[in-house]
């Protein structure tokens, strides 16, 4: 073989070889990213869990309260508190106690500014 053939011969060696290689690092990196989007699609299913239970319980709870309400028209949990919606209708102490609620919760999960999240 002489030097020409030889030198296409190794390039063409060469080549392939850093084909392979790049095919491996390829390989790696296809599956790193799969199993990311397995830990992802999983992160998701338990989110989707608590955010569903979370509505339940929100809804279960409004449920206790109208009830509540209804049954007991007078309670003083009834009576307006002396602060109001934004649009002026009277919160009634039963919202206060709502609100103080959410607050709480939110600032656990690290909201600044709760009152920017509920209605109001």
């Amino acid at each position: 073989m002489d030097e020409l053939m030889y030198g296409i011969a190794m390039g063409n060696k060469a080549h392939a070889e850093g084909a392979e290689k790049a095919i491996l690092i390829y390989r790696d990196t296809l599956e790193k990213e799969r199993a990311r989007i397995r830990e992802l699609r999983a992160e998701l299913h338990t989110m989707r869990t608590r955010a569903e239970n979370a509505e339940s319980n929100a809804a279960g709870r409004l449920a206790q309260v109208e009830a509540f309400l209804a049954s007991h028209p007078q309670s003083p949990l009834t009576a307006h508190s002396g602060k109001t919606f934004k649009d002026g209708r009277p919160k009634t102490k039963i919202r206060l106690v709502f609100e103080e609620a959410f607050d709480a919760t939110a600032r656990q999960w690290g909201i600044t500014a709760p009152a920017s999240r509920r209605s109001d």
